[in-house]
């Protein structure tokens, strides 16, 4: 408590006593950190949401994309978190008609923004060229390929993995993983390579090979129409509810 108060010169402290603080603190190059201190004050004040220290969110789908389910549940989730540690969430729009990301990034410097989530794109390799030296950013997903950022990705192995024992678990012996090309492709076909690999548990006439070349959702039921009637799976693994819907048919 006493080096907290110190670093934030608090009356309580001895001038004597926050002076042999800071001398320590800077020989270990510490440096205080603009969100934390941010947080820290909002909680002994007690402020009111409008006045909570903002954090951007970036979408970075096309904006006339409809949001998926989990996309909507990722943003309310983000938008919740973001509250209970004491910050709110802006949220701003980088494919919306007129913007571009060096116009984004200034407006948010200009509302004082310092924090960004940024959001996955819906294809790979993209870059971010505005001048991003005022902000601490983070990315979601893996498809952003300059400038490198910090990042939050699934485990999509793991995940893939878990799903198969449980689908085990319940009896299922003929699973199979139905995606399109992009979605596959953004994790760098992780899901892929653990179903593959999932795959080993079942029985090798159980094996069903996963459908390719899907290039998107316009493509997937007739693709998969055929291919149904072909291999009889008996459960899906999938990001699109279009499978499920497809199969109850």
């Amino acid at each position: 408590m006493t080096v907290s108060r110190a670093l934030r010169n608090h009356p309580e402290i001895s001038a004597k006593t926050r002076e042999r603080i800071l001398k320590i603190a800077e020989r270990q190059g510490y440096r205080q950190h603009p969100f934390v201190a941010a947080l820290m004050s909002n909680r002994r004040s007690k402020q009111s949401i409008d006045e909570l220290p903002r954090i951007a969110l970036l979408h970075c789908l096309p904006h006339d994309r409809s949001l998926t389910p989990n996309m909507k549940v990722f943003r309310e989730s983000a938008k919740r978190q973001a509250f209970e540690l004491g910050f709110q969430i802006e949220e701003f729009f980088l494919n919306e008609p007129g913007m571009n990301d060096k116009r984004q990034f200034d407006i948010m410097k200009a509302r004082g923004i310092q924090g960004v989530i940024v959001e996955h794109f819906f294809t790979d390799g993209n870059t971010l060229s505005a001048n991003l030296d005022s902000f601490s950013l983070v990315e979601i997903g893996n498809t952003i390929a300059s400038p490198k950022l910090n990042r939050i990705d699934r485990d999509f192995n793991g995940e893939t993995q878990l799903a198969l024992r449980k689908i085990a678990e319940y009896g299922y012996r003929r699973p199979c993983l139905v995606n399109i090309e992009g979605a596959e492709k953004n994790n760098h076909y992780a899901r892929r390579a653990a179903f593959l690999h999932g795959q080993l548990m079942f029985p090798a006439d159980d094996r069903i090979p996963i459908p390719l070349g899907i290039e998107s959702k316009d493509h997937l039921l007739p693709a998969i129409e055929k291919w149904i009637h072909c291999y009889r799976p008996d459960c899906f693994l999938s990001m699109h509810v279009e499978v499920a819907e497809a199969h109850a048919q």
